[in-house]
């Protein structure tokens, strides 16, 4: 993540952010294409997720009256973090052979530096 300090007017021209959160995110939609990285302005959400697990449990079988190993569906609720989006205020696309990731958030901070020289930016 990188943290802008300062105001950053969003893709569409009007919107404008102060001090926002940016995410650095990529994807390889075609091996000719290369990595396209994007830096998205948003915020980071919490949401419930709910979904069921399996766990054996040990029970008495009232016929046989002996210890039986069933599997008994278990509710469960968990909280995760996502990323909300609202805006992709930058991009490139590189050919770089297997770049980490801190590389390629390094080459992002440099294009925002250039594209926004008033806005500080920090990695956090």
């Amino acid at each position: 993540m990188i943290q802008a300090k300062g105001i950053i007017v969003g893709s569409n021209g009007i919107a404008k952010y102060t001090d926002p959160l940016i995410n650095v995110d990529y994807a390889s939609p075609d091996k000719f294409i290369g990595l396209i990285v994007t830096a998205e302005i948003g915020e980071v959400k919490e949401k419930t997720q709910n979904y069921s697990v399996f766990e054996e449990k040990e029970i008495v079988n009232p016929e046989t009256e002996e210890l039986e190993t069933v599997k008994v569906e278990v509710p469960k609720t968990e909280t995760i973090n996502y990323w909300d989006k609202a805006d992709t205020i930058a991009s490139f696309t590189t050919k770089e052979e297997d770049p980490s990731f801190t590389t390629l958030q390094n080459q992002m901070l440099t294009k925002l530096k250039e594209a926004y020289p008033t806005v500080q930016f920090e990695i956090v």
